[in-house]
């Protein structure tokens, strides 16, 4: 509903857009869901204690986890009612600083969602996080950008503090905070007694590759270092999952 009444604002309404667009997704969403089954998937008691060796581990991270992004919303959502008793503005739809309020609201009512429903979780929490880079982009390219130019201002430098702090949230619970997460495995491909840190490493860690580090650090102290004590293979390079990919099933019997 947003959409009707979006000005001209240039990049200023893209997280409005944005928004506007997530929230339509999720309705629709839930409204198949509400009408549809959920699909039950046949698992293996190997991928059963798997999922549940990995979630134990990541349930140490969720409570944390949550709790930041739900601090980190609700001081957006404070940040904005801020600005806009600053502005003293009128309080309408049409305002431009009106509707950025709505969406770091709708930001902190998808932070909440992890809290009170485990199934549309992980939804959520997608969407959080497009937001939330998208806010964080938005907020970069209109007042960190023109820094790196001569001739072009900030465009919202008259917020003064609340800009500075908006951005350093949005950083810290949309970038910083994603990269440092640790990754869900896929175990539908090959069922593993242990996951490999590869495939549950966070993407900082994926990317510097410093899940290596036990291993190395343990190499560095032994003469020699066996096989087995060398981290397991990712599933994608696992010799069942390449035979099931190289030879699909209609083609074994050729």
């Amino acid at each position: 509903m947003m959409l009707n009444f979006l000005p001209s604002t240039g990049s200023r309404a893209v997280p409005v857009y944005c928004a506007s667009v997530s929230s339509l997704i999720l309705f629709l969403h839930a409204t198949i869901a509400s009408f549809v089954p959920p699909l039950v998937q046949a698992s293996s008691s190997t991928d059963s204690v798997n999922a549940t060796v990995f979630y134990k581990k990541l349930d140490s991270f969720s409570l944390p986890v949550t709790l930041a992004r739900l601090f980190g919303c609700a001081v957006l959502v404070a940040l904005a009612f801020i600005g806009i008793v600053q502005e003293n503005t009128n309080l309408s739809f049409s305002n431009i600083s009106c509707q950025l309020c709505l969406v770091y609201v709708y930001t902190f009512v998808l932070a909440s969602i992890p809290a009170l429903s485990r199934r549309w979780s992980a939804e959520a929490t997608r969407h959080l996080k497009a937001i939330l880079i998208v806010i964080c982009l938005t907020l970069a390219y209109r007042n960190l950008f023109p820094l790196a130019t001569y001739g072009l201002p900030e465009q919202d430098i008259s917020e003064g503090w609340l800009l500075w702090v908006k951005l350093a949230l949005t950083t810290a619970i949309g970038v910083v905070l994603p990269l440092l997460l640790p990754r869900e495995p896929s175990w539908h491909k090959v069922a593993d007694p242990i996951h490999s840190p590869e495939e549950t490493s966070s993407l900082i860690s994926l990317v510097t590759y410093s899940f290596l580090n036990p291993t190395v650090s343990l190499a560095s102290r032994l003469p020699h270092l066996p096989y087995d004590l060398l981290p397991p293979l990712a599933s994608r390079n696992d010799a069942r999952y390449l035979k099931t990919e190289t030879f699909p099933v209609g083609l074994s019997h050729n």
